[in-house]
């Protein structure tokens, strides 16, 4: 099914090096009520709309708007090697697998049935430059999300089978790594990082055929990858943009009430923007 809508926002573009650019955009995309029945005969309504937010980085052939100036772009003197403390502000995505069986008579196979809401990160960590172009760190990080209250319902109708539940989404979560990163500008890098991750999420409550329920919480475990771009504004400070997914292993050990199995994993997509301290190097 094809869903059309409208779309608005706006963004940012900032010029880091003399060809390289990095582009922040928000979007929010209204895609109205459908409905929709599938092979079953169950009646699936959806209200869709979507906050879209995008961080990317852009190549420009040729020249960029002119050569920069010392006069247009103060002279920083960053160092890159020592420990550093940030927090920031963006959005998870949770992609979920999910398979249960309903008292031995009603089994259920569903993925990417996940919320996306606001979230929030607090890291430090430690770098070091170990060649004129190159930086590598270690790090570690607590996220921690918003509810959106988002769910998902299903039904036959009258007197007929009826099924809803919330949707997965990040309450909080940790991870511990590594990065490496190419100085583009003396102040500019583009890094790569990976870790281990624990991820917890918001308690789901569900009503199969009239029997409520919650699922108990659970820590999920998983390797974590992704990558950013973080540039110095000061010789202290500096704003990074950053990547990452998390694969959650599966847990098998979630069944509840009513429930004879239940187990679930997934995925979780994770986008910052952080600002950081960099201490002076002793």
């Amino acid at each position: 099914m094809t869903s059309h809508g409208y779309t608005v926002g706006a963004g940012a573009e900032y010029r880091l090096a003399d060809n390289v650019s990095l582009r922040g955009e928000y979007r929010y995309v209204a895609l109205g009520r459908n409905t929709t029945v599938d092979p079953l005969g169950a009646v699936w309504t959806t209200d869709l709309s979507e906050h879209v937010v995008r961080i990317g980085a852009a190549y420009r052939f040729g020249q960029f708007g002119g050569p920069v100036t010392a006069s247009a772009a103060p002279v920083l003197n960053p160092t890159w090697t020592g420990v550093y403390v940030g927090a920031g502000l963006g959005g998870d995505v949770i992609a979920p697998h999910v398979a249960g069986s309903f008292a031995g008579v009603l089994d259920f196979n569903a993925s990417s049935l996940g919320g996306a809401d606001v979230g929030g990160t607090f890291t430090i960590g430690y770098d070091r430059q170990i060649a004129p172009k190159w930086v590598v760190g270690a790090f570690g990080l607590i996220d921690a999300g918003t509810n959106g209250g988002a769910k998902i319902s299903a039904s036959t109708g009258a007197g007929g089978v009826a099924i809803s539940s919330d949707l997965a989404a990040v309450k909080w979560g940790w991870t511990v790594g590594g990065r490496v990163g190419y100085l583009v500008a003396p102040e500019t890098l583009v890094y790569l990082l990976g870790g281990y991750s624990g991820t917890t999420a918001q308690s789901i409550t569900y009503n199969f055929l009239g029997f409520p329920g919650t699922a108990p919480t659970r820590e999920y475990h998983g390797a974590t990858f992704g990558g950013g771009f973080e540039r110095f504004f000061s010789d202290r400070i500096s704003a990074r943009a950053e990547y990452r997914v998390t694969h959650l292993e599966a847990r098998d050990d979630l069944a509840s009430d009513f429930m004879t199995s239940l187990s679930a994993g997934g995925t979780v997509h994770t986008l910052r923007g952080v600002l950081a301290y960099h201490f002076p190097t002793p």
